[in-house]
């Protein structure tokens, strides 16, 4: 039980520090979202910034990263 809730803890800590560096992240890579969007006409950049679909696909990348290396820091 002791370790559920542990995992638990870390995983909904891992999501609310994912959410700024992934606002941060997305930012840096407007070069990217505009790329996508000159080469596949697929709607990434309107005028106040990087579509929801941009931010959404960073954090999920963060947070599956950041799990997968709290879990591999965990078995050790």
């Amino acid at each position: 039980m002791r370790r559920l809730l542990k995992t638990g803890l870390l995983f909904g800590a891992l999501a609310i520090v994912c959410l700024p560096v992934s606002f941060v992240v997305t930012l840096v890579l407007l070069p990217l979202w505009l790329a996508i969007e000159s080469r596949w006409q697929i709607e990434s950049v309107g005028h106040s910034g990087p579509a929801t679909w941009c931010f959404v696909c960073v954090y999920t990348m963060l947070s599956l990263g950041a799990l997968f290396v709290a879990m591999i820091a965990d078995r050790k």
